[in-house]
């Protein structure tokens, strides 16, 4: 069974605030329902919460018409509608899940570069550890904000430091465009070590470059077997590492 949400933030108090009593206990009976197995239960209290203005059971329906599960039929629209309703009133949750809709043209919701900006902004100031590394991205690349890379390396570090994988290796390719080796290698292989398949490959090269051709052998052939491309095509063209 998947967690309920994708980071670890708890409503605000003034999200709290803002909805009746009946919905915070309808919200506890579906939390409740939700944690015994009774899902079907769980989804029919998280929407009566919804409905009366809950704004982390507001989030958990606009999941489900994301992903299309619990009898929800896909509906992107219907979920983003939901996942701003639910930021309004406090949800951090529900302003990185609207960000997310922003950032790319994609699923019938067209990109908006400040929207991306201001609901991602939002959910990491309220403490959302995924949205962290989605601002580094931001200011990498201008998505409404202008390009900042010593921005963009706070916000990889901050999501780095928290053990996400992506923000690892984007921090490693900060110092790899920088020639600084050291670390370099040491982002790349704490990426590699949680089996991120680019950064596998990247580690690998690092290894050629530093002669230990048995580690990076290793990593190279972990990296094509978990489909990375570029170690494939390695793999292909040189047979693996060597001296």
């Amino acid at each position: 069974m998947r967690k309920l949400f994708y980071s670890a933030a708890v409503a605000s108090a003034m999200a709290l605030a803002s909805c009746s009593p009946n919905a915070e206990t309808l919200y506890q009976m579906a939390q409740n329902a939700y944690e015994a197995g009774d899902d079907a239960k769980a989804m029919e209290y998280y929407q009566q919460a919804s409905d009366l203005g809950h704004p982390d059971a507001m989030t958990m329906i606009a999941i489900n018409y994301m992903d299309g599960e619990y009898g929800y039929t896909k509906d992107s629209k219907k979920a983003l509608e939901l996942f701003e309703k639910a930021s309004a009133i406090g949800s951090s949750d529900a302003s990185y899940f609207a960000g997310l809709y922003y950032i790319d043209d994609e699923d019938g919701i067209p990109q908006n570069k400040d929207l991306a900006y201001k609901y991602m902004s939002d959910a990491a100031s309220k403490g959302c550890k995924d949205a962290y590394y989605f601002m580094g991205n931001c200011y990498l690349n201008g998505i409404g904000v202008p390009v900042d890379s010593t921005k963009s390396l706070e916000w990889y570090m901050k999501s780095a430091e928290d053990g996400d994988a992506y923000a690892q290796f984007a921090v490693g390719k900060y110092y790899d465009f920088r020639y600084d080796i050291p670390n370099t290698i040491k982002w790349y292989k704490m990426a590699a070590d949680q089996e991120y398949p680019l950064a596998m490959y990247y580690y690998a090269l690092c290894c050629i470059h530093e002669e230990d051709y048995e580690t990076a052998g290793e990593y190279m052939r972990k990296s094509a077997d978990m489909g990375c491309e570029s170690a494939i095509e390695f793999m292909k063209e040189h047979g693996g590492p060597q001296n």
